[in-house]
């Protein structure tokens, strides 16, 4: 149903009410709150009208019995029914409607025409009914809502226009209903909602100008209905919504413009809905998401355009979905360390963003592979400390990575490291990507050698695992070759018999056993051939007539762990 057509809907019981209108309600008006209440109080269920009156014409006559202000309508009641003061016109006198309480029925100032002076609803209660300011006219002065209570009927202020005062809706309480401020122009002065309260019908400010000035939603908040921002133009000064908390619905921010001041959303809760900043405009000043907390729904910055500030997410909170940061250029300093909530993140993208400044993304514990593929940086990128999981499936034998992506992914950060002359982070980055490859790019045999050198080496950064391989050969060679036989039955007798066997083992047949399992795993030091010669002499009676096969077999496995070993240190101290 249009707003139009919610508002013209007949009383049904228009005929059996009290309508007080015209002059009589001009008369009873100027009476004062005294005898008005008193009406009310005889009058419980009535409607008011002051349609299209205009109050100008009686300021002198209030400013001579001393009233507080020029239009004063300050602690009124009004009766259950209709209250209609549309297409009103107030003059350039202060206005007071502060105080007042409204009961059930609409509550109409749409077309109203307030003057240059203040106009003041402060500590007003609105009913349960639809409150309209539909295409309502404030002049220059200050306008006060601060602290009004609104019931749970639809709220109206679509297409009014404000004046250059400032606007204080500051602790203002919206019941249930939906909240409309649709094609609102604010003009310049402060707007503050600062800790103000919805209800859980949608909050609509989209197509809305904001002058310049302070605009705070500091504190404010939302319920579960969707909060509409979008095509929203923000004139020059601070935005702020610090400390905001949004429940449920979808925070729509897209193709809104911010003008020349910084943008605060640190310590926003935006909810479990969709965040929107898509095609979204920035101004000069710096845009702050510090320790924001997105929930289950997807975050979209993509296609925005930002100036010269500075961008920060640091402590951010990323949901379960996925987070957009796609196609942006960003001029200033970017910070998105320290990143939290990230286990579950179905995907971190900055696809074909550009970064003219520096970039941290020291970001630890992601459940995926944050995406920069076609991404430019021309300053450095800080990697440092990204900790990610690589998401696979299927068998320990052949488990493959879930998502084939990853593999561009992996490889856009490893050649980010590489340009950062980040050694080591390309180093675990490029292990990464092999292990994505596995299975997917490469065939049986490649993906069979690759497991090899990951669980031999972690692809060249390990020196412990193929020193502790070669250690540990050497002894099964020496042990070997000195006639050292576990046995591998179950009978007590044959553990007796192996003890007894190993405890006549002399000294010296150990000593040669180790001379030819060095000798043979270092045959280029020079004096390798000669030991292995004599250690091979003292043990003839106890090597079998395979031995040279078993020694060659040896000698090339000790070789590939010294060769990995060696990779492994030249990994490690690279310059």
């Amino acid at each position: 149903m249009s707003e139009v057509s919610l508002l013209n809907s007949p009383n049904e019981s228009l005929a059996k009410r009290v309508v007080l209108e015209g002059d009589d309600a001009i008369h009873l008006w100027l009476k004062g709150k005294d005898a008005w209440n008193q009406w009310v109080e005889d009058n419980p269920e009535a409607d008011v009208s002051f349609e299209d009156v205009d109050f100008s014409k009686y300021a002198p006559r209030l400013q001579a019995d001393h009233s507080s202000l020029a239009h004063s309508f300050r602690d009124f009641h009004f009766p259950n029914g209709d209250i209609t003061f549309s297409g009103t016109h107030f003059g350039n006198t202060d206005v007071d409607f502060s105080n007042i309480t409204f009961a059930k029925g609409k509550i109409d100032f749409s077309y109203a025409n307030f003057g240059e002076g203040n106009v003041d609803f402060a500590y007003t209660q609105f009913g349960d009914g639809i409150a309209t300011f539909i295409q309502t006219s404030f002049g220059d002065g200050n306008v006060y809502f601060t602290e009004a209570k609104f019931g749970n009927g639809i709220i109206l202020f679509s297409n009014s226009k404000f004046g250059q005062g400032n606007k204080y809706f500051s602790e203002a309480t919206f019941g249930n209903g939906r909240v409309t401020f649709r094609d609102v122009n604010f003009n310049s002065g402060d707007v503050c909602f600062t800790n103000a309260t919805f209800g859980i019908g949608k909050v609509d400010f989209s197509n809305t100008k904001f002058g310049d000035g302070i605009l705070s939603f500091i504190n404010t908040e939302f319920g579960e209905g969707d909060v509409d921002f979008s095509k929203v133009e923000f004139g020059d000064g601070n935005v702020r919504f610090a400390n905001s908390i949004l429940d449920s619905g979808k925070a729509d921010f897209s193709r809104t413009v911010f003008g020349n001041g910084d943008v605060i959303f640190s310590n926003v809760d935006f909810g479990e809905g969709d965040v929107d900043f898509s095609k979204t405009k920035y101004g000069y000043g710096d845009i702050d998401f510090t320790k924001a907390r997105f929930g289950l729904g997807q975050t979209d910055f993509s296609e925005a355009k930002f100036s010269d500030g500075n961008i920060r997410f640091s402590g951010a909170t990323i949901g379960s979905n996925s987070f957009l940061f796609e196609k942006n250029t960003i001029k200033g300093f970017a910070y998105f360390n320290d990143l939290l909530g990230l286990t579950s993140t179905k995907l971190i993208s900055f696809r074909h963003s550009i970064f003219e400044k520096s970039l941290d993304f020291s970001v630890k514990g992601m459940g995926c592979i944050p995406d920069f593929t076609s991404t430019k940086t021309t300053n450095q990128v800080v990697l440092q400390e990204l900790e990610y999981k690589l998401r696979r499936e299927g068998s320990w034998f052949k488990e493959q990575a879930t998502d084939i992506d990853d593999i561009a992914r992996l490889r856009r950060i490893k050649e980010i490291a590489e340009n950062n002359k980040d050694h080591a982070a390309a180093l675990r980055f490029h292990a990464d990507e092999m292990r994505a490859k596995r299975w997917h790019e490469m065939g049986t045999s490649a993906s069979l050698l690759d497991m090899c050198f990951s669980g031999l080496s972690n692809y060249g950064q390990s020196i412990l695992r193929p020193f502790s391989a070669l250690c540990t050969l050497m002894l099964t060679m020496v042990l070997y070759v000195v006639g050292f036989a576990f046995p591998l039955s179950l009978n007590p007798k044959d553990y007796s018999q192996w003890l007894s066997n190993t405890l006549n083992i002399d000294f010296s047949t150990y000593l040669y056993g180790f001379e030819l399992a060095v000798s043979s795993a270092l045959p280029f030091i020079s004096s390798s051939r000669n030991v292995n010669k004599t250690a091979g002499e003292a043990l003839a009676d106890t090597l079998p007539s395979y031995f040279g096969a078993i020694s060659l077999v040896y000698g090339g496995l000790c070789f590939l762990f010294l060769f990995l070993i060696g990779l492994g240190l030249r990994n490690r101290f690279r310059i």
